[in-house]
């Protein structure tokens, strides 16, 4: 059985998807500015008016690329804060972000470089995110600290 192929697309990727990824290279490659959305279309082989079957704008693009790679690295949070050990949670809390930033670069790098091109609404949503993830470490900080486990010269 012959698998079809349309404009370099593999079996069972959808359109939404190609889309999204071919946006995630354009804006690390150039940027949201430099990005338009005729060179998006271009790439994934469709007519521009046929993304917005698929979005409904370049800005909610871009949020929806930081939103998903934000939500990711707090579901890997929430599941590393499942070790009861203090220690070796902060240690496993650390190594899964270093970890996860290496493996998602093109998105951690898009996520820091393009807040400045979200709407006000985006930029919050952002903001809980980032505050979320920050509230992670603090909360373990401070029960390390709490049970000794953990103190100021461990920063040196």
């Amino acid at each position: 059985m012959a698998v079809s192929r349309r404009r370099g697309r593999a079996a069972g990727e959808s359109t939404a998807g190609e889309i999204r990824s071919v946006a995630l290279d354009l804006f690390y490659k150039h940027g949201f500015q430099a990005t338009t959305l005729r060179h998006i279309a271009s790439r994934v082989g469709i007519q521009v008016g046929s993304l917005y079957n698929h979005i409904t704008s370049k800005g909610e693009l871009l949020f929806d690329i930081m939103e998903t790679v934000m939500q990711a690295l707090l579901e890997d949070q929430g599941q590393v804060a499942q070790e009861p050990d203090v220690v070796e949670r902060m240690r496993l809390l650390v190594y899964h972000h270093v970890r996860f930033h290496g493996e998602r670069a093109k998105e951690v790098f898009i996520g820091n470089s393009e807040l400045r091109s979200l709407n006000r609404s985006s930029v919050r949503g952002s903001w809980r995110f980032v505050m979320n993830t920050s509230r992670c470490f603090r909360k373990n900080w401070r029960t390390g600290s709490g049970k000794e486990s953990f103190s100021a010269s461990m920063c040196r």
